[in-house]
């Protein structure tokens, strides 16, 4: 007698199983102390804007940035995360998932340790990744090739985007109190960024109109949907971020520009800029150099040094490279038929997906409870597949009325 084949376990309902005490402590202990250092702030450095002037009227081919000291006792950091008990955790994909964040905290100590030497560059890249043939030729055939139109006169600046950003934040808040980003306006700081639950905007930015609306509802919107979810979940380290989650959300947020019809040919060349300009600096060149490589290819000069300021500091930083690396590999995802709705559990790379969706599989996990405005848009699904099927990305960017600077 043929028995039939066990059918698969169907998945359990989100958040109906339970953790065992033990686990979750050791987690919550691996996002405190994770918690503690914000990272990208130690390595930036504190006069940017301080030296602005003087580089781009050519006073300086190296600006003498000057940084902070580490908040933290390094020694004693270091000592912290050994005494860690991951391998103590007793379910094997939850262990997993922490051996690899504490061994990026570990890597992010050395890098604190070594500020301005080539250790620190190298160890960067052990951390972000480097720039593969393949993506460094995608960006070098965007710049060449991609047709971009003047930016425009227009521009806001740094208040209008903290008003537009507090607005979005208040939405979020409503969804769930626990979401408590704040803004800050900052003059040694360049450009606009999500630092935890710190939005930091520099006091010089100048942003279109249309791109900032675009920054808000898709970038932001993005990033901020994806932390209402993980502050409901009983995993601590998907709020404040698993190994490498950056790369996967960062062009998560691309994806939604994308999906909306927001992603320009500005905002593509952007990015293909970075990457390139983190291959010539992992190449030797100087920031002058780099700087003028940028400019020689119609890049505003402000903006050619706020992102030699992004790769460079420190000794070198790869992480810029990871914007249009995490896009790419989210359309090589849902090329291959995979759902993206699961990345707004919390912030994960890519690579765990698998472990986080068995966490969810089994009950262990919130369900998602808010999503980025771009999901709401009649026909995003179709954009995105349409574009992951495209032989060239950059084929399917559209030009708004004003474009970006």
């Amino acid at each position: 007698m043929n028995s039939s084949p066990t059918p698969p376990t169907p998945p359990a309902a989100p958040g109906s199983a339970t953790w065992e005490t033990r686990d979750l402590a050791i987690e919550h202990n691996v996002s405190l102390l994770a918690d503690s250092v914000n990272f990208l702030r130690e390595v930036t450095p504190d006069d940017a804007e301080v030296h602005r002037e003087e580089f781009l009227t050519g006073t300086h081919d190296e600006p003498p940035f000057t940084y902070r000291r580490p908040q933290a006792d390094l020694e004693v950091l270091s000592a912290q995360i050994d005494l860690l008990p991951v391998d103590e955790v007793g379910d094997p994909t939850l262990a997993s998932l922490l051996r690899r964040k504490v061994r990026e905290m570990r890597v992010q100590v050395e890098m604190l340790r070594t500020r301005g030497t080539s250790i620190f560059r190298d160890l960067s890249v052990e951390l972000h990744g480097d720039v593969s043939d393949r993506l460094r030729a995608f960006a070098q055939h965007v710049v060449d090739d991609l047709e971009v139109p003047e930016p425009p006169q227009e521009t806001v600046g740094a208040e209008e985007v903290r008003e537009s950003a507090e607005a979005l934040f208040e939405r979020y808040r409503r969804i769930d109190p626990r979401v408590r980003v704040h803004t800050e306006v900052r003059r040694d700081f360049t450009g606009v960024a999500l630092l935890g639950e710190r939005l930091l905007i520099s006091s010089a930015v100048r942003v279109p109109p249309h791109r900032l609306e675009v920054l808000v509802q898709h970038e932001l919107g993005t990033h901020l949907a994806t932390q209402v979810n993980a502050v409901g979940q009983p995993l601590r380290t998907l709020r404040t971020g698993l190994t490498s989650y950056d790369e996967t959300h960062e062009g998560l947020a691309v994806l939604g520009e994308l999906a909306a019809g927001d992603l320009s040919p500005f905002r593509l060349r952007e990015l293909a800029v970075r990457v390139l300009t983190v291959h010539r600096m992992l190449e030797g060149a100087t920031f002058r150099e780099a700087f003028t490589a940028m400019t020689e290819v119609g890049v505003h000069p402000a903006a050619a040094y706020n992102t030699c300021v992004h790769v460079f500091r420190s000794g070198g930083l790869t992480k810029d490279a990871g914007y249009l690396r995490g896009a790419l590999n989210l359309l090589d995802h849902v090329r291959a038929g995979h759902p993206i709705d699961l990345l707004l559990l919390g912030r994960f790379h890519l690579e765990d997906l698998p472990a986080v969706t068995d966490l969810h599989h089994r009950g262990l996990l919130a369900l998602v409870r808010a999503r980025p405005d771009w999901m709401e848009i009649s026909g995003w699904q179709e954009r995105v597949r349409a574009a992951a099927q495209a032989d060239d990305l950059s084929t399917v960017v559209s030009s708004p009325p004003h474009e970006a600077d």
